[in-house]
């Protein structure tokens, strides 16, 4: 492998792995069965954390 794509390989790594750090993303309270409803509430956090991602 040559260095330049082992440092762009590490650099992606990176940035991933700082905007899921950045990103407050927590388990919600939830009832028994009802985790799908509760995750749907945080609807723009997980369209920003997939925004970023992408």
């Amino acid at each position: 492998m040559k260095t330049e794509r082992f440092q762009a390989f590490s650099d992606g790594i990176f940035a991933i792995l700082i905007t899921i750090l950045v990103l407050e993303f927590h388990l919600p309270d939830y009832q028994t069965g009802h985790l799908l409803a509760a995750l749907l509430k945080q609807w723009p956090l997980l369209l920003s954390y997939a925004f970023s991602y992408f």
